[in-house]
């Protein structure tokens, strides 16, 4: 026992794990089995050389090693090592395989049932009767396989196999037309092999694996398959798949009006990224990433409207009154863009992304208290996994995330804080072993009475004048038919700064004092941190934002459920002038449909969607579901373009910073509109 004991001291070589060794000794006295085992535990280390222990020598060292494992301390497992719940099948007697049966017709063999039923997908493999639209082996008994072939399942894999074969026959052609251009290598393997390999390479770039990393599938993909290539001949294949891309996009917007959502961000370089919004020919919003440009260094407001005009015009062949809306965020390098854009496109919308200019209130809170201690704070937290397992452990809640990219992350952050507030010193005092530079600044502001007070106002100020903010910003970001509710929506937010109600704020003052002059004083201190982001709001509503609210409180005329209470009469349809792609006569047709509008919203059930209404009420209201499509394409928000840059930080890496543009052009292009299909 001395030798373990002094092999545990050794390692342990800092005196704050004395009291740890101290434990170990008092539970290897206690151990009965450890005191008693027949070999000492210095066998355990002494030199073998005198020859192969025998079974009880082995069997007793074994014992040995279980008594040290079951008095030593265990190391705390993380969450993720929890054992996985597997799904199992209840207990039941024995069970067949699919596709078979004990009732299988010997008189008839899988071939012949493949003849009776030659429109359906079925084939035999293995010698096994086997749908190719279900993938799965059937039973040959007729009565189950007619009922196979009636259920939805069967049904609906018919209809993918003949959307894939189409898409098999669209590649083939577009690739002989390619290979007519380029030849390129491989152009004499049969046609279908061709095609299996363009949708390999279709599938990884969709799914954002590294092309790199084909090889260690290859076995996989052509176990039932073609054989691929090398990869460096795979890769060959990307600059088909763009153009094919490309050209399918051309397709769906043939007659359609678009806007165009667009941004800039840095990845490896400064990239460009373009989106195009439209409404589909079932009333459906579909968007399109069309371009990732990267370039050497930050574009001016001349590049950025000579990339958008060369994107619009020139490779999709927009027409000038076709293109009706641009979203974008309010940098001066956009603005310039934009006033060039207008000079090719004149009935141009220009709306500034509004979710990005209610993120930016929160930049202009006057908090320096707070700020101070939640840099901290996130320091602290993002310095040391032990730090944020210690704090779930001590108050059951984990850490809440912060991204410097996410709209008003910080904001849910500061709402933790104040959720959570009489836990915070508790915390900080318990752990002294965590943050050794950042926790003595945290405690700095419970030793200061004065500054204490502050960050309490401040705290509970932010999140009662933010909470407005955050929920607008929000419900703003998405992509469907926010047109009709952003009016709404910014109505809300100034109603709640004139209501100016502040319960945590009240809390907080009523527990700091009870003289009303310290109270009226307090209250004037958190007053002055939110006054600057209120007015910052206000200014903003005035100026950059005055034209598209118009814009978006007359747009309300397309949303049945409103006009069902608005009511508007002809004057009111007036007011869709505020869209530069509407003229008079498009206005005088609206007037004219106004009364069939007004009788066909009666009824409007308050659960349908305003999309299928307008799709059921199109032949009744031509001239009224033609203006809702253009205002449909006008978004206020230019967040879509966000969440591709957050798949190209997701899919692109440091170890693929060499990745040419059109790979990482066609992987982002796939993905998104897929995910947008």
């Amino acid at each position: 026992m001395a030798e373990v004991l002094q092999h545990l001291s050794s390692d342990s070589g800092t005196s704050g794990e004395e009291s740890d060794i101290d434990g170990n000794c008092e539970r290897f006295e206690a151990c009965d089995d450890f005191r008693n085992n027949g070999s000492s535990v210095s066998d355990e280390f002494e030199d073998q050389s005198s020859g192969v222990p025998t079974s009880s020598e082995t069997s007793s060292r074994a014992s040995s090693s279980v008594s040290i494992l079951s008095v030593l301390k265990a190391p705390t497992a993380s969450d993720l090592s929890r054992k996985r719940v597997v799904a199992r099948n209840p207990p039941r007697g024995k069970r067949k395989c699919r596709g078979t049966s004990i009732h299988d017709p010997r008189s008839i063999n899988p071939s012949q049932r493949v003849k009776e039923y030659p429109s359906e997908p079925l084939c035999v493999s293995n010698g096994k009767l086997f749908c190719r639209g279900c993938r799965e082996e059937i039973c040959i008994k007729k009565s189950s396989l007619k009922n196979h072939l009636r259920s939805s399942k069967h049904i609906k894999g018919k209809e993918m196999l003949k959307l894939k074969k189409k898409q098999e026959q669209d590649i083939a052609k577009s690739l002989k037309q390619y290979n007519n251009e380029t030849h390129l290598r491989g152009e004499t393997l049969p046609e279908s092999q061709q095609v299996f390999r363009v949708k390999v390479m279709k599938t990884f770039l969709k799914a954002g694996v590294p092309l790199n990393k084909i090889g260690m599938f290859r076995e996989l993909l052509e176990e039932n398959g073609y054989r691929l290539s090398d990869r460096r001949f795979m890769y060959d294949l990307i600059p088909f798949i763009l153009k094919e891309e490309e050209e399918r996009i051309k397709k769906e917007l043939k007659e359609k009006f678009v806007g165009i959502i667009f941004d800039g961000t840095t990845h490896v370089c400064e990239a460009l990224a373009i989106v195009f919004r439209f409404v589909g020919d079932s009333w459906t919003i579909e968007q399109r990433l069309i371009r990732v440009q990267l370039l050497a260094k930050s574009l001016t407001g001349e590049e950025i409207a000579r990339e958008l005009i060369s994107v619009i015009s020139t490779t999709f062949s927009i027409g000038s009154s076709s293109l009706i809306a641009a979203m974008r965020d309010r940098a001066s390098v956009n603005n310039v863009a934009i006033r060039t854009l207008k000079i090719v496109y004149p009935n141009l919308l220009d709306v500034g992304c509004f979710a990005h200019t209610l993120d930016l209130v929160g930049n202009h809170f006057k908090i320096p208290n707070l700020l101070e201690f939640v840099n901290c704070w996130l320091m602290l937290f993002s310095h040391s996994v032990k730090s944020k397992f210690v704090w779930k452990e001590q108050t059951g809640k984990a850490m809440a995330s912060f991204s410097n990219t996410r709209w008003w992350s910080k904001w849910e952050v500061i709402n933790q804080l104040l959720l959570q507030f009489a836990d915070i010193q508790p915390f900080l005092l318990k752990n002294p072993d965590i943050g050794p530079s950042t926790r003595p600044k945290l405690l700095d502001f419970f030793r200061d009475p004065q500054k204490l007070k502050y960050l309490k106002l401040e705290l509970a100020a932010v999140v009662d004048y933010g909470e407005m903010f955050v929920k607008a910003t929000y419900n703003l970001e998405g992509d469907g038919p926010l047109a009709f509710t952003c009016y709404d929506v910014i109505q809300e937010v100034i109603s709640a700064i004139q209501v100016a109600n502040t319960p945590n704020l009240r809390a907080i003052v009523n527990d700091l004092s009870t003289n009303k002059a310290v109270q009226q004083q307090a209250i004037a201190y958190a007053k002055s941190c939110i006054e600057p982001a209120l007015e910052y709001f206000q200014h903003q509503l005035a100026n950059s934002l005055k034209c598209p609210l118009a814009a978006f409180k007359a747009s309300r005329l397309f949303n049945p459920h409103k006009v069902k209470l608005l009511k508007p009469d002809a004057s009111s349809v007036d007011t869709l002038l505020s869209f530069p792609f509407f003229n008079e006569n498009e206005i005088m047709l609206l007037k004219q449909e106004l009364p069939t509008y007004l009788s066909k919203v009666l009824d409007v059930d308050d659960s349908i969607d305003s999309l299928e209404w307008w799709k059921v009420s199109e032949t009744s209201l031509p001239a009224w579901a033609a203006a809702a499509k253009k205002v449909l394409v006008v978004q206020p928000t230019s967040a879509s373009v966000e969440r591709v840059f957050s798949l190209l930080n997701l899919n692109f890496g440091d170890q693929q910073q060499s990745s040419l543009q059109d790979y990482i052009e066609a992987s982002l292009m796939l993905r998104y509109n897929c995910c947008n299909d």
